[in-house]
């Protein structure tokens, strides 16, 4: 039996991550995604400024390299700039900072930036 990641694990992978986003997409949350329930796969939301607000982003752009589909580019751009200005500035004592922080802070460069969010 072959370990690892295969061809066949990667595209079930993928499916699964594109299945996922459309169904979050299809009923949209009133917040940013933050744990689903595991026996419902119903999220549980938080309004935004939470350490895990970043990962739905990202999920979004995953969704969008993996297809090519438009929609997942501007639902990533739409929930991207719902980030902007969430965060107060980071004190450094939190456990997870660096994820937070190093990805807020790409985020206010990238909104930033002459013309905003890459279009």
């Amino acid at each position: 039996m072959e370990r690892g990641l295969t061809d066949e694990l990667a595209r079930d992978a993928k499916l699964r991550l594109v299945a996922r986003v459309d169904a979050t997409l299809a009923a949209p949350p009133h917040g940013f995604p933050h744990v689903a329930d595991p026996a419902s796969g119903r999220w549980r939301t938080k309004p935004g400024g939470a350490w895990a607000d970043g990962f739905w982003v990202g999920l979004l752009w995953l969704a969008h390299a993996a297809t090519g589909a438009s929609e997942y580019r501007r639902a990533g751009l739409e929930w991207a700039e719902r980030l902007h200005g969430c965060y107060n500035l980071p004190t450094g004592d939190a456990p997870d900072a660096e994820l937070v922080w190093g990805d807020y802070f790409l985020l206010e460069a990238l909104l930033r930036r002459r013309g905003g969010l890459p279009r």
